[in-house]
C-alpha cells in the first residue's frame, strides 16, 4: 500500500476524466493564465506530481460570512471543493468537533 499523497490528477482520474481531457484542461489553464501553450506540459506535470493544495482557513476579524457564502455556493459545490480540489486541513466553522 502506497503512502503517496493524492494529487489533483488522481482526483480527476477517479472522477472519470480521460488523459486527453486532462491535457486539454492544462492547455486551457495555461491560456487562461496568459502563459502560452509552452506552459501546458509544466502545468500537467505539476498537477500529476504535487499533492493537492493544503488549506488552513482561519477567521480573523470576519464573522464567518465568507464561509457561509462558500457553503451556499452552487458552482462549484462545496463538497466538490473540500473533498476533491483542496486538502482542507482546518476550518473552525465547518470542522467537526472531537
Amino acid at each position: 500500500m502506497s503512502s503517496r499523497t493524492e494529487t489533483f490528477y488522481d482526483v480527476m482520474r477517479r472522477q472519470g476524466i480521460s488523459r486527453r481531457s486532462f491535457l486539454k484542461f492544462c492547455g486551457l489553464t495555461s491560456a487562461a493564465l496568459g502563459l502560452g501553450a509552452a506552459w501546458a506540459p509544466r502545468i500537467a506535470q505539476a498537477l500529476e506530481t504535487q499533492p493537492r493544495i493544503p488549506v488552513v482557513w482561519l477567521h480573523g476579524l470576519e464573522c464567518t460570512c465568507c464561509t457561509e457564502s462558500f457553503i451556499r455556493s452552487a458552482h462549484p459545490l462545496v463538497k466538490d471543493v473540500v473533498l476533491s480540489m483542496i486538502s482542507l486541513d482546518y476550518d473552525d466553522t465547518i470542522m467537526a468537533g472531537d
